[in-house]
Order: structure tokens, then C-alpha cells, then sequence
């Protein structure tokens, strides 16, 4: 978890650093509100599941996100997430992880005013690759996210500023590749805070 984490940041921050002296070579630098962007967010997760049976620890969570606003009020996105857990007695560190499809709706957006600072947003998506690795196991499995968030889209710049409260509904349905009887309950809250860059559009000038 924290090797994919410290390997995205190292992606993001390069786009970031490269991204001005490409748009001062190439011309003019845009940052629309439609269009692709990447983020990274930082944050907890709670694990809930009811085959948990309480021995997981609430523990720090990460993601990152590469997503394409569609219109200003659709965007989809794809996801990886993942927050590492005490277990309880000893038992070492569980760590909860997925890939994620993600659509993220702006319903609230006044009409023709898209370029709104703060912006509620509802998040629904499907995660075809759940895992929950503990010392001696890993299960595998697949899940549903439901949730929404806040984002903070100052004007005049490619940056935004996310916080999402996400519940992702894990359903476990193997345990090291053998198929288990009935799904292993593994939901997951999280409460994430981030930042993102909506990645430039470069017109040049003549």
C-alpha cells in the first residue's frame, strides 16, 4: 500500500513540475473544467464488514484517481484504493485494497454557472478487483462504492481540492484462489481528502 502510494505521488508530482514549461513551450495553457485530470488523496478507513468481527483497526487509507470530466456535470473515473488495519491480539497488519470504476455526478451545478468554486458531488461505482491480504491469506473479491464529496475548483488554476466519504460494499468470494462457501462481508468507510490536476489543453499560438 504504501509503495503504490509513494510511487503514484512520485507520478503525480512530476506531471505537475513538467506540465508549466511544456504550456509556456507550446503556447497558451488552458485548465477547462471539462477534460482529463489525475488526483491523489490521503485520508482513514474504517473496515465495518461483519466478518470482521471487530479485530481490524481503523488505519490510514490512500488512492489515486485518473479520471475525464465527460460534461461538467458527469465525470468517470478510475480508481485505486487500498488502507492497511491492526489486527487485534497480535495478528499482524490486514490490507484492504481495490480497483475502481467510479462515476461521479455534479448534480447540484446552477445553470449556467459550471464554473462554481465549491461543488457537491455523488459517487457510484463498481469494483471488479477487491482484495484483503492478512498474514497467511488472501482473499479475493469484488464490491459496490456508494458515497459523495466536496471539491474546491479555484478559478484560474489547473488545481482542485477534493474530500470524499466513500463506503465501499466488499463481498470476498475466495480465500488463496479456493472458492468459499458464502461471500466474506468486507466493507470498508472511508474518509479521504486529496488534491488533483486537471491536465492541460495546449493551444498554440499563431
Amino acid at each position: 500500500m504504501n509503495r503504490r502510494c509513494l510511487s503514484a505521488l512520485v507520478t503525480l508530482t512530476g506531471l505537475l513540475a513538467s506540465a508549466p514549461a511544456f504550456a509556456q513551450y507550446q503556447g497558451v495553457y488552458t485548465a477547462p473544467l471539462v477534460g482529463p485530470y489525475l488526483g491523489l488523496a490521503f485520508g482513514i478507513h474504517d473496515p465495518l464488514g461483519s466478518d470482521y468481527n471487530g479485530n481490524l483497526s481503523n488505519g490510514l487509507a490512500g488512492q489515486f484517481v485518473a479520471g475525464w470530466r465527460v460534461v461538467p456535470t458527469f465525470a468517470l473515473e478510475l480508481a485505486a484504493d487500498g488502507g492497511d488495519s491492526t489486527i487485534a491480539g497480535g495478528g499482524g497488519t490486514a490490507e484492504i485494497s481495490d480497483l475502481e470504476i467510479d462515476a461521479r455526478f455534479y448534480p447540484f451545478l446552477r445553470p449556467r454557472r459550471y464554473r462554481d468554486s465549491f461543488v457537491p458531488n455523488l459517487i457510484l461505482g463498481l469494483s471488479p478487483i477487491a482484495r484483503l491480504r492478512v498474514p497467511g491469506s488472501n482473499y479475493a473479491g469484488y464490491g459496490v462504492i456508494v458515497g459523495g464529496g466536496l471539491r474546491f475548483e479555484p478559478r484560474g488554476t489547473p488545481f482542485y481540492f477534493s474530500g470524499d466519504l466513500r463506503y465501499d460494499i466488499l463481498r470476498f468470494t475466495s480465500r488463496d484462489g479456493t472458492t468459499l462457501g458464502s461471500s466474506f462481508n468486507g466493507d470498508d468507510l472511508q474518509v479521504l481528502f486529496g488534491v488533483g490536476f486537471r491536465l492541460p489543453v495546449f493551444v498554440i499560438e499563431r
